[in-house]
């Protein structure tokens, strides 16, 4: 409980000096503030501005965040605020240290270079650039770097290992958090599939009201160095870098200095925040959070349905739509490739993320919900009528998380029985019945009522009991 105020905190004092949000409820997102406070009761107590906690949340988890919108939304801002808030660093370091795309660049105008001073002495040294030092590295306009300089950045994220000719440097504990612009902006270029799945989280710009927040928003700028803003210490550090470029442990024992110093202010300023330090047992926390049996069953439901068809078996990317009626009412029918297991992942981290700050004890069906609109938009590969579909509807979300709702909702629909009524869809009752049966160790009435059922789970739970079957009998030679 202590950490989920402090976490409130912050983010209150972000949007209320910073980087304004208007709140929505985190199980309704497609909903705007108004309608959770005139239609949902104590429903609209739940509301929480869902950009800013959840890049602190998922920044904790030491997961990375990509941002997506329009220019001047303020995306690297809330990057930069949470950052500095989060690492205990100045905000000027991460203003000055962000990586920003530009269109044809090569690797040494991003992270790394030679050091031509030692080149001349024949000696082959090259140095990371500081902003790779970053505890939180902030990478601005993501898709304005061509394939080739994506693909070197997604081996350094996804690693924490930068690589530059014969060299490497490891930078451990570091997260991205990363803005784009639509891809239909010039200069942009198709974010790179490897290096999308990197990002656990897919969030849209923190919208402000005109009405309510005017003060932040013509403010925030000068407000944010009075709080966050330690100039001089910033200079010192760079001071320090020019005559240490080429010593990597020393960079980063000088940052740890700057952190300790850092703390001090924020701590003589108000300024709420968690100690780096404290992190480790937040994320602890989390990930201690169980999902209970029925929120699981339809995460296992739903990734069956989305994986999974009756004509081709794997739903794979270079299959046609499927003809099979079988498929018609799952999620498949809409999506052209299967989800790969980092979706599990991300998913499940996200699902116990959202309960957790919820003060829930166990994450449910709805967390599973949540979590899935920002953890699968840009990981859909959507069919073209239902991309249509989603675009043209009315709809509160951008078209990437609408689809991720959609998704889900149907996936829930499915799942709970089209007439509402939960316990009354026979295919989950028999999937439930032969869980029962394998739990009591009745194998042969488990698959009895397995083949009889019409739905993708009971496909994945054949499948499953095949496998340790044969498991089994490789132990047993």
């Amino acid at each position: 409980m202590e950490y989920r105020d402090s976490i409130r905190k912050m983010a209150d004092y972000i949007n209320e000096n910073f980087v304004a949000e208007v709140p929505r409820n985190p199980y309704y997102p497609e909903k705007t503030a108004y309608d959770c406070f005139k239609n949902m009761g104590n429903e609209a107590s739940r509301m929480i501005p869902i950009t800013t906690t959840y890049l602190i949340l998922n920044s904790i988890m030491g997961k990375n965040t990509l941002i997506e919108g329009g220019s001047g939304t303020a995306k690297t801002h809330l990057a930069s605020v949470v950052a500095s808030t989060l690492s205990q660093l100045p905000y000027e370091f991460f203003e000055r240290r962000k990586i920003t795309g530009i269109p044809g660049v090569s690797v040494n105008d991003i992270y790394a270079t030679t050091d031509l001073a030692e080149l001349q002495k024949g000696k082959d040294v090259a140095f990371l650039y500081q902003s790779a030092y970053s505890p939180t590295l902030i990478i601005d306009e993501l898709n304005r770097f061509d394939e080739f300089a994506q693909n070197k950045i997604r081996e350094g994220i996804a690693s924490h290992v930068w690589q530059y000719a014969n060299h490497s440097w490891k930078i451990p504990g570091q997260i991205v958090i990363a803005t784009i612009n639509p891809e239909t902006y010039g200069g942009t270029f198709i974010l790179n599939e490897n290096l999308i799945d990197n990002f656990s989280l897919v969030l849209e710009p923190p919208y402000f009201n005109l009405i309510v927040h005017e003060d932040i928003v013509l403010n925030s700028r000068f407000k944010v160095k009075e709080k966050l803003g330690l100039e001089k210490l910033v200079d010192k550090l760079d001071f320090f870098y020019e005559r240490n470029k080429n010593n990597c442990s020393d960079i980063l024992k000088k940052i740890s200095e700057i952190q300790d110093e850092t703390i001090k202010k924020f701590e003589e300023r108000g300024v709420p925040f968690v100690h780096n330090g404290k992190l480790e047992i937040i994320r602890n926390e989390i990930n201690g959070i169980e999902i209970d049996p029925e929120a699981r069953l339809f995460i296992y439901s739903m990734l069956s349905e989305a994986n999974w068809s009756k004509q081709f078996g794997r739903v794979r990317y270079e299959d046609p739509r499927s003809n099979s009626s079988h498929d018609r009412n799952y999620v498949q029918f809409l999506n052209k490739e299967s989800f790969a297991g980092r979706v599990l992942q991300d998913l499940e981290s996200t699902t116990k993320m959202i309960a957790w700050y919820s003060g829930k004890e166990k994450a449910d069906s709805e967390d599973v919900k949540g979590a899935f609109i920002y953890t699968t938009p840009r990981r859909i590969k959507p069919h073209a009528e239902f991309y249509q579909e989603c675009l043209n509807a009315n709809r509160n979300l951008p078209i990437n998380h609408e689809m991720a709702r959609k998704l889900i909702e149907t996936a829930w629909s499915n799942f709970v029985d089209f007439k509402g009524a939960r316990n009354e869809n026979l295919s989950f009752q028999r999937c439930r019945e032969a869980i029962i049966r394998l739990q009591k160790g009745d194998h042969t009435g488990a698959v009895d009522v397995l083949e009889k059922t019409d739905h993708p789970l009971a496909s994945t739970i054949l499948e499953a009991i095949a496998v340790n079957s044969l498991k089994n009998k490789q132990k047993n030679r």
